[in-house]
């Protein structure tokens, strides 16, 4: 062997090696997640609970599995759209940016378990609340209705040891529904047990 054939044989295993490393580091980002201190994330997997990690790094299948929940002492936002229907049986496409927070991460996820809710649950049921009791043509501003879904959904909030900082409404629109299952729904819950996120 020449000098060169070796030259060219650790080359080709160098491409391969590169190749592997780059695909290994791919996978690490897509299926292991970190959760940072002061934060914690409640998964489901195939829409049933499957665990609550506090800290550190997780594996996560993005394909089964979906943060239902996080809850942090820092400031979190998260966009949401849905379907809801008003008082007057119309049906408006809304998508709304919560922020919240905790001042104390072990106290919420008591309250949530106990009162077998998440975060989510509880601001989008605080949004149908509202609009339940409104006509469609009762919600002329963002604005306005930003001002009720900000009473409401802090007051309920406050209720489950969370913080609800803002509500901001960036779209309505009017919208037709081929089916009911198309419109949110408050979560209720069956059985009395609770669920344990802690």
């Amino acid at each position: 062997m020449e000098i060169t054939d070796i030259l060219d044989f650790i080359i080709e295993y160098m491409n391969i090696i590169l190749f592997g490393i780059i695909f290994i580091s791919i996978l690490f980002r897509i299926f292991i997640k970190k959760v940072p201190s002061g934060t914690v994330v409640i998964i489901d997997r195939k829409g049933h609970y499957l665990k609550t990690v506090k800290f550190g790094h997780y594996f996560f299948n993005p394909i089964t599995d979906k943060i239902t929940t996080q809850i942090s002492t820092r400031s979190f936002s998260k966009t949401y759209t849905n379907i809801f229907e008003t008082y007057d049986e119309q049906y408006l496409k809304i998508t709304f940016l919560a922020k919240y927070k905790t001042q104390n991460i072990e106290t919420t996820l008591k309250a949530l378990s106990d009162n077998r809710r998440s975060i989510d649950d509880v601001i989008n049921c605080s949004v149908y609340n509202v609009l339940k009791s409104l006509n469609s043509s009762d919600i002329v501003h963002k604005v306005q209705l930003k001002q009720l879904l900000q009473q409401k959904a802090s007051f309920d909030a406050l209720s489950l040891s969370f913080i609800l900082e803002d509500i901001y409404v960036t779209s309505i629109i009017d919208t037709q529904i081929t089916s009911q299952d198309d419109l949110f729904k408050p979560h209720v819950s069956s059985g009395n047990s609770a669920i344990k996120y802690y």
